[in-house]
This record gives C-alpha cells, structure tokens and sequence, in this order.
C-alpha cells in the first residue's frame, strides 16, 4: 500500500466512527435481565423496538427517547448529555402487588 492509500483509510475510518448511532441497552430494575422487543421512540416521529438482548442503536441525533413495555412503566428521559448506555426499566405496580399476593 502507498501513502496515499494508507491516509485515504485511516480518513474513511474516521468518517465510518465520527458518523457512529450510540447504542443502548435496556434492562429490568429488579432482575437486571435485559428487556427484548421494548418500544423505543425517538421524538422525531422515529422509533424501533429493542432486540432479544435489550439493545437498540439511538439515531444520532436523539436527544429524547420514551421507552414502553407492556410489563413496564413508560419512561421518558433526556439522553442528550448522558454516557449511561444502559436505562433500567421498572416492573408495574399492579405486577408487583399481584406476584406480592402469591
């Protein structure tokens, strides 16, 4: 390889890194299991759904997202200025109270 080709690499790499989504993971607050198939919205009229292990990839960009799940309180948060890659989900309170009953 010549220079010119090494420079032309090395600048694609960074353009590939530089454009990079954040990914982020979401888990349950009491297990720590990850949550598959949770509702991720983005707040531009975009959205997806978290995969088996309770990741999503975030389209740069996104300052807001709102997660749901059926067996989960919706949350809501700013991710703008965060380093968190993981948001912890919480267990619905008539789900708590009925497993509390058996």
């Amino acid at each position: 390889m010549n220079k010119k080709s090494i420079i032309t690499a090395l600048l694609a790499l960074v353009a590939i890194v530089a454009n990079a989504q954040q990914t982020l993971t979401v888990r349950d607050s009491l297990t720590q299991e990850p949550v598959a198939y949770t509702s991720v919205w983005f707040g531009n009229e975009a959205g997806g759904y978290t995969d088996e292990l309770g990741i999503i990839e975030i389209l740069k960009g996104t300052e807001r997202i709102r997660l749901s799940h059926i067996c989960y309180e919706t949350k809501s948060m700013s991710i703008a200025n965060t380093s968190e890659r993981t948001v912890f989900f919480v267990v619905l309170t008539f789900i708590n109270a009925i497993f509390a009953e058996i």
